[in-house]
């Protein structure tokens, strides 16, 4: 097995991430859907971690998820 060494490395080879593939995200975060806050009205911007479920997503935080009716 051979070491290898900063001679080796090729910066202009770089591993691309597989979760890119799967969102279609690149780090242009001018281009993410948003949509308002069903309770203030703020704007949300879409998370990764609402990828799955971006539909059911209607509140942009616990708390006006707690104060959604009043």
């Amino acid at each position: 097995m051979t070491k290898k060494t900063a001679k080796d490395f090729d910066p202009t080879t770089t591993p691309t991430p597989t979760s890119t593939a799967k969102t279609g995200f690149k780090g242009n975060k001018q281009n993410l859907p948003s949509k308002p806050c069903k309770t203030c009205g703020r704007e949300m911007t879409w998370r990764k971690s609402w990828a799955k479920n971006w539909d059911q997503v209607l509140y942009c935080s616990d708390r006006c998820r707690s104060h959604k009716n009043a």
